[in-house]
């Protein structure tokens, strides 16, 4: 399902042109947010994760999708939790401009998911929550604040009133109610590990367990009965009961030496997740087993298929289906059914998407005759192939001891080149490989882009273009000029030139026929990130002038028109294909936002949409202008639908042709198993 985003300001000219967020690709996994992953429903079908800015509630077998956009004031999501009921959840939100830690209660009713409170707290140095949690009626919750101070403050939030609070002055990592008294709170950190009782507007502290060790304790949870299962970094699991350590577990992961990040009770037992991606189950000890020493047994230890630590875990209401969330930003989903049936049954996790990036997403690039985009990382070293109109990954490599920089895609659809540290590599595309085809040595090639026509393509690194025959892969041009590193350059509509832009406040156009500079702009004073070419020959760049964010209109006289980008640097940029009435120029931020200007510039007047959790780094249209591709350093990739664009008579036609030929290409491609 998509979502409609609200601007921050609502000025652009056009005022009926709007992004709509169709679908997006990535998790906060590696964001060390508290839950970043739980089931929203009873039947475990949907699940609930942070994406950038935003929260999704996904089918676990389908690519339906809802989204629910954070208020534009909020600079990011720092822990998430669902109410045992499944009827309400809780999001805390760092403010970007407020002095004030906030929560948002939501109604966990679809399509709308409608804001019912927001909670907020002025009395704690720190201005963010770091753990939330729902008592087991959904009546109150309590949400823990960070350091120095760290502050609890448990609120009966239907009625907008704190009811307690209170300063622990020590590293706490987890906070959560007694399942069976609401008035009894548990808290874990580092040497943590305490219960306390919410009495008189505060917390009166418990009697410090016996028996207990100092340990970095990680997380806790509460099983059915009332006893506490913490967990610590050095592997060793403790049971709690009545103030009382009743069992140590130093089996396991502990034997392994793997340090456990999070634990998840259920009515069987209870599963820790680790490091490397282990996951390992205990039961309840059988009554007649008892000892008074064991409550619990070790059942089994299985690995998830991610070499990734473990970072949380959901299960449904009817227990059969676990859900994981990676340090690398997957999402697994597996099924527990066959273990009740077969307790020898190998237990395996299906991965939404077949998996997301693990770090900033450093390439994209989007095919012009076949709905599919491409993207890689750096930080997992994998090159991976998107369908946006199935919403798939279609084909998937990881690239081991050799992470790729940047890509593009031919639009043809059929091979790629892929920039490495030390050379170029040039795919062909076949059903389920990249098979290598050639070689090229240039290093460092941080951004590479096709030719229109495909003809040819240019690769940039450092202070240079590279130009390449697309077909014979021989070299045709070097193009130097610049005194600082490119940071951008461009392809202009008819291929008839190329813009590029440096550090060095220089914008030089190229023309192909030749290779020669025809034009240049020099302004040592400003830097410029990135560069466009709108359809009448006009460049708009943006970067810094003198140390302020600007964006730059360069007309073909060479008039120059500055106008100011605000706060926040606008490190991408891309405009609507010529053949559109409405001309936009979409912008991205290091802020993590999405502007939207009318093209050519009259003002610093735009849209601007709150996408990302951490700068932009790549941004991209697709041919005919209908989808927008955004990607960012949180490892998300978004995909938004412009609704309101006018194709006008020329794009109608284009469209047409586009699937006349898509169909050519399906039916004349061999199959290449």
């Amino acid at each position: 399902r998509s979502s409609d985003l609200d601007s921050t300001q609502g000025l652009l000219g056009v005022a009926k042109i709007k992004p709509d967020l169709l679908f997006a690709f990535g998790s906060a996994g590696s964001s060390g947010l508290k839950d970043a992953v739980s089931f929203s429903d009873d039947d475990g079908q949907y699940i609930l994760y942070p994406v950038g800015r935003q929260i999704a509630i996904r089918h676990v077998e389908t690519t339906e999708i809802y989204f629910i956009k954070q208020q534009n004031n909020v600079d990011r999501m720092t822990a998430v939790s669902v109410a045992p009921n499944r009827r309400y959840f809780a999001v805390c939100e760092m403010l970007a401009l407020s002095p004030v830690a906030q929560v948002s209660v939501y109604e966990m009713k679809a399509p709308n998911f409608k804001r019912v409170r927001v909670l907020q707290y002025y009395e704690s140095i720190s201005k963010e929550f770091i753990s939330v949690g729902f008592s087991s009626d959904a009546k109150f919750i309590v949400c823990l604040t960070g350091g120095p101070d760290y502050a609890v403050v448990v609120w009966d939030w239907y009625k907008n009133k704190p009811i307690a609070s209170y300063t622990l002055n020590c590293p706490v990592n987890r906070i959560s109610f007694n399942p069976g008294d609401a008035h009894q709170l548990c808290t874990t950190g580092p040497n943590h590990f305490r219960l306390w009782r919410v009495q008189e507007s505060t917390l009166k502290p418990f009697p410090a367990f016996t028996n207990l060790k100092d340990k970095h304790f990680t997380d806790h949870a509460w099983t059915d009965d009332e006893r506490i299962i913490g967990t610590c970094l050095e592997g060793e699991i403790y049971i709690v009961e009545q103030c009382v350590v009743k069992q140590i577990i130093d089996a396991g992961l502990q034997e392994k030496g793997i340090p456990i990040h999070t634990v998840k009770t259920f009515s069987k037992g209870f599963i820790v997740g680790g490091d490397d991606g282990l996951l390992a189950l205990w039961e309840r000890a059988e009554e007649s087993e008892l000892d008074g020493a064991t409550l619990f047994d070790f059942n089994r230890l299985w690995h998830a298929g991610r070499s990734s630590a473990v970072t949380a875990l959901s299960m449904s209401h009817t227990e059969d289906v676990l859900a994981c969330s990676f340090k690398s930003n997957d999402i697994g989903i597996c099924s527990l059914s066959n273990m009740y049936l077969n307790s020898e049954a190998e237990l395996q996790f299906k991965f939404i998407s077949t998996g997301f990036h693990a770090g900033p997403v450093t390439g994209l690039d989007v095919c012009m005759h076949r709905p599919l985009f491409v993207t890689c990382c750096r930080d997992d070293g994998t090159v991976r192939i998107w369908n946006y109109a199935t919403k798939t990954c279609e084909l998937a490599r990881k690239f081991v001891g050799d992470a790729p920089l940047s890509v593009a895609f031919h639009p043809s659809g059929y091979y790629l080149v892929v920039g490495f540290v030390d050379k170029l590599r040039v795919f062909h595309i076949l059903h389920e490989e990249l098979r290598l085809y050639r070689e090229v040595g240039i290093k460092n090639a941080k951004d590479i882009k096709f030719s229109n026509g495909g003809h040819l393509f240019c690769a940039s690194s450092g202070k240079q273009l590279t130009i390449f025959n697309s077909y014979t892969l021989d070299m045709v041009a070097i193009l130097r000029g610049h005194a600082n590193t490119i940071k951008d350059f461009t392809w202009s509509d008819g291929d008839k030139s190329l813009i590029s832009v440096g550090l060095d406040g220089a914008m030089y156009e190229w023309k192909v026929e030749g290779f020669k500079r025809v034009r240049e702009s020099v302004l040592r004073t400003s830097e410029y990130f990135c560069s466009t070419v709108t359809p009448n020959g006009t460049v708009i760049t943006a970067g810094l002038d003198q140390g302020k964010p600007m964006i730059r209109q360069i007309l073909e006289n060479d008039e120059i028109r500055d106008f100011s980008a605000g706060g926040s640097r606008i490190v991408q940029l891309c405009t609507t294909p010529y053949f559109h009435r409405d001309q936009i120029c979409f912008a991205a931020t290091h802020a993590g936002s999405l502007r939207l200007y009318p093209s050519p510039l009259l003002s610093s007047n735009c849209d601007e949409y709150n996408i990302h959790s951490g700068a932009v780094t790549k941004l991209r249209l697709s041919v005919d202008g209908r989808y927008l591709f955004t990607c960012g350093e949180d490892g998300c990739i978004f995909i938004f639908e412009m609704r309101g664009l006018d194709l006008g008579r020329n794009g109608a036609v284009m469209m047409r042709s586009k699937r006349a030929n898509q169909d050519f290409l399906d039916e004349s491609t061999p199959d290449e198993s």
